[in-house]
């Protein structure tokens, strides 16, 4: 476990004139970078999604149901988080091809 990784949790508030603010809080985690198989790769591709790698954290308690994450500055979309036999935790991320940047 020797990459980190930024989890990213938006939210959105309505300030006194009623206008949506969108705000971030975000918080780093060390873990393992992974690859999607390459049979999880073209699933996601027929569904819109373009996943590109997974993120092991050695304890499912690191994550708090944040839906962003961030490696080396690239944005990435949470679109599932699995708990393993080990209580270690996999995140699959997706840069969707509605979204890609």
């Amino acid at each position: 476990m020797n990459e980190v990784i930024k989890l990213i949790q938006k939210s959105v508030t309505t300030n006194e004139y009623g206008e949506k603010l969108e705000t971030e809080k975000a918080r780093e985690v060390l873990g393992t970078i992974k690859s999607v198989s390459q049979k999880e790769f073209y699933e996601g591709m027929a569904n819109g999604l373009n996943l590109e790698l997974r993120f092991e954290i050695a304890d499912y308690m690191d994550y708090d149901g944040e839906n962003e994450a961030e490696i080396s500055t690239r944005r990435y979309n949470i679109v599932r988080a699995y708990r393993t036999v080990t209580n270690s935790l996999e995140l699959t991320l997706s840069r969707g091809l509605k979204n890609a940047t």
